[in-house]
């Protein structure tokens, strides 16, 4: 897990530490994403279908229409 840390540029103890946060520091992430994010890079790609090289543009616009654009929701905190 540590290598694929570092291939994204994040500090070695970012994940081990994001375990040890409570409260409203706690970052509410899924259940599915801890699960990706506790294996092996190669058992992911497999799990998502892809490999190394990326999706093809024909994959990728069938997964487009089948799970919709690939976004990310954000979380509004109120500050007030």
């Amino acid at each position: 897990m540590l290598f694929a840390q570092e291939e994204m540029g994040l500090p070695n103890n970012t994940l081990k530490d994001a375990g040890n946060l409570t409260g409203a520091n706690k970052p509410k992430v899924s259940e599915q994403l801890l699960e990706k994010a506790r294996k092996e890079p190669d058992a992911v790609i497999k799990d998502l279908e892809s490999r190394l090289s990326g999706l093809s543009v024909a994959e990728a616009d069938a997964r487009v229409k089948c799970y919709g654009l690939n976004e990310i929701a954000l979380e509004v905190l109120d500050v007030t």
